[in-house]
């Protein structure tokens, strides 16, 4: 039976993968050529700003990457056509280290510049949507296109998770989502892919969970493979703990071991994709692709954002930063904005502490904390990235927010509130009255 079941996933999570690398390859057949008018347009769009900048003014959470825009832009256009799948395997793009990204792809686009550099270590699977996009859009569309998609798909999971749980963690999940400044989410390509995925699984899980059970482990398979072929590691734990957190509510029993079986799902799909590129990359190709990814892990890890920074301190900044960018904690100083989200937390803790059931609290309560932790215990290990590009990682706390509200709204001795509530009314009648 566990053979059976093994072989079943094993198929899935291949076939799955099959369908992702003839996506990419697809597309990479449309002569570059099509859409050197877009292109175009759209590296002229990007070269009006710096590639970082703040679409709000002192608003932290607004700062945008059209860095990491750029260079998909540019291995979009610098795909060959005649040899679609050597091109995706290698990904290469122009590049001039004396001139900014956004540079670099308008000098591409208009001298039709041939590609100098690779950067096989991520499948950039977005592009087996944007190319073809690109055919009729510009970026600056896109962007927009971008915005209806992403309101569509969070009212579709706002809608799906009112129904299956009830209004109280509906409003739950737009709070966090608001917190998250997902508003801004639609102006970066790079910010996109885990969203999209995480918020139009919501009711694909839910409507699994209702007619087949164990539905689980293919489903995170799925997820993390879906997010190692479309993302740039950005808030990549989004697209498991969402989904997580929606299953563990409806979960009676074994919750622990629950998240255990789906974390080792996800995180298989996951590594098994992205290592899958490195593999093949090495066999075609017939050098060591390995050394170049391992060398990008390792310095995401260990390395030193700083040279003035251990890797305490690090951790420590990585932290902070990723917190002050939570609304409306980045709307405020730097100083205050160091400071106030601890406070802020100890503040939740002790009006928790004082308002929580005292008995039976329900079990739900202690796993929903646990997992409200992951992205924290993410910005530790990968203390290098979540210290340097805080301004997009941040948004992996949509879960923790979640989690801590529903903490609130599972865990809150609501008679005991009713209670001190008409203590307060009659004493306030009273004082009326006098």
């Amino acid at each position: 039976m566990r053979k059976n079941k093994f072989l079943n996933y094993s198929f899935i999570l291949l076939i799955t993968l099959a369908v992702e690398i003839v996506l990419l390859t697809c597309s990479a057949r449309i002569p570059s050529g099509q859409l050197k008018e877009n292109l175009l347009e759209s590296a002229e769009f990007l070269c009006e700003k710096q590639p970082f900048f703040h679409l709000t003014e002192k608003d932290k959470a607004s700062k945008i990457d059209r860095h990491a825009d750029a260079i998909l832009l540019n291995i979009a256009y610098s795909c060959d056509s005649s040899a679609p799948f050597a091109s995706v395997m290698r990904s290469r793009y122009y590049y001039d280290e004396y001139a900014n990204e956004n540079d670099n792809l308008l000098y591409c686009v208009k001298n039709d510049a041939s590609p100098t550099y690779e950067y096989m270590r991520y499948w950039h699977g977005s592009l087996a949507f944007l190319r073809p996009l690109f055919l009729f859009f510009d970026l600056s569309q896109i962007y927009v296109l971008n915005m209806i998609l992403l309101a569509v798909l969070l009212l579709i999971a706002f809608w799906a998770i009112k129904k299956e749980y009830g209004f109280g963690t509906g409003i739950c999940f737009l709070v966090a989502c608001f917190v998250c400044a997902v508003w801004y989410v639609p102006f970066s390509l790079e910010y996109m892919s885990t969203f999209v995925i995480a918020f139009g699984s919501v009711p694909i899980i839910l409507r699994l969970r209702r007619k087949y059970t164990g539905s689980d482990v293919p489903v995170f398979l799925v997820l993390g493979s879906l997010t190692a072929f479309t993302d740039f590691l950005t808030t990549e734990t989004l697209t498991f703990l969402l989904p997580l957190t929606l299953y563990i509510l409806k979960q009676n029993e074994k919750k622990i071991l629950f998240c255990v079986k789906s974390g080792v799902s996800w995180l298989f799909g996951y590594g098994f994709t992205w290592s899958f590129k490195w593999v093949l990359y090495s066999i075609v190709f017939r050098t060591n692709g390995l050394s170049d990814a391992l060398a990008s892990t390792a310095e995401r890890t260990g390395g030193e954002a700083a040279a003035s920074m251990n890797l305490l301190q690090q951790i420590n900044g990585a932290l902070l930063r990723n917190l002050r960018c939570l609304f409306p904690v980045s709307l405020c100083s730097d100083r205050i904005g160091f400071v106030l989200p601890v406070l802020l937390l100890v503040l939740i803790a002790m009006v928790f502490y004082l308002v929580k059931k005292q008995k039976n609290l329900p079990d739900v309560v202690p796993v929903l904390f646990l997992i409200g932790l992951i992205p924290y215990v993410r910005f530790a290990v990968l203390s290098n990235h979540s210290y340097i590009h805080y301004f997009f990682t941040f948004r992996a706390q949509l879960v923790s927010i979640f989690c801590l509200l529903l903490i609130f709204y599972h865990g809150t001795d609501v008679a005991f509130l009713k209670q001190e509530y008409k203590k307060l009314k009659h004493k306030f009648r009273a004082k009326k009255r006098r």
